[in-house]
């Protein structure tokens, strides 16, 4: 596993042209306005690595039209600076064609299994609309992490990333209704209350949050995590306590934050853990 040196990305979904977004390594804030494609680039570096996406509208449609490819590439700081790279294209005849590279000359999977191991993408890659899918009652992330990791029964990952998740939680709320995040031998999460439970959709949306970034840094310290509006359902000072609690939660791994509100980024300028602040126009 290695940090994302830098993502490329042409003719993706509502991307026309290509941009380049160069991270630190360390905590980096993409800034895009509200509908500009945030989701967009956490699912584009999904489809890079496992091309579960490959359907025409991966491209942009503009693109199409001109016969111009989609790509999009993730540059990692390993030893040999490896470069994984997905497209897709026209082929006359054919239709849309999907293709994987990788450089230096190797396979994509076993090189991929090395840097970022597709188990890490369904736990690394955290959104405000997965939160909200778990909260609806399907599978987190690390749930389905899970069936492809060996060992997690074998270790004390279990006690460790309960009590993580517990750590963070606790600090990202003034007046927490939970006294203990539990996760099962599942990875399924679970509560504890000291008196009768009365958990706010709010609160419970910074559970799943932090139970969430608990599992991933847990169990796949050396992938980065990539948060697409985690905060955004939060009010302005939950919001505010939230970014600041994960940002020292973080400290030392990547982080890769998706955001438009100015309230946010201004909470994790103030923690002085910011690396780098790239902006996308749309």
């Amino acid at each position: 596993m290695a940090p994302v040196l830098s993502i490329v990305i042409r003719n993706y979904r509502r991307f026309r042209g290509e941009i380049e977004l160069p991270l630190s390594g360390g905590m980096d804030v993409i800034q895009i306005p509200p509908g500009m494609g945030k989701s967009s680039v956490a699912e584009a570096v999904a489809w890079c690595l496992t091309g579960v996406m490959s359907r025409p509208d991966v491209i942009n449609v503009e693109a199409l039209e001109a016969g111009e490819d989609t790509m999009v590439s993730l540059t990692f700081s390993d030893a040999d600076n490896t470069v994984l790279e997905r497209s897709m294209s026209h082929v006359a005849g054919v239709g849309l064609m999907e293709r994987p590279t990788v450089r230096p000359v190797g396979s994509f999977e076993e090189r991929r299994e090395q840097l970022f191991p597709s188990a890490c993408i369904d736990s690394n890659i955290i959104s405000r609309a997965s939160i909200g899918r778990v909260m609806q009652g399907e599978r987190t992330g690390g749930e389905r992490a899970l069936e492809q990791m060996k060992g997690w029964m074998a270790s004390d990952a279990i006690l460790r990333s309960s009590m993580e998740a517990t750590s963070l939680y606790l600090s990202m709320v003034s007046d927490p209704a939970v006294s203990c995040l539990i996760f099962d031998e599942r990875g399924r999460l679970g509560v504890q209350c000291d008196g009768p439970p009365s958990i706010s959709i709010e609160e419970y949306r910074t559970i799943v949050l932090a139970s969430a970034l608990a599992f991933a840094r847990e169990n796949c310290p050396g992938s980065p995590v990539i948060l697409d509006e985690p905060f955004k359902e939060l009010g302005e000072q939950a919001a505010w306590r939230a970014a600041e609690a994960v940002a020292e939660f973080m400290d030392g791994h990547q982080l890769v934050l998706l955001l438009s509100e100015q309230n946010e980024i201004e909470a994790l300028r103030s923690t002085g853990r910011l690396r780098k602040e790239l902006e996308i126009m749309g």
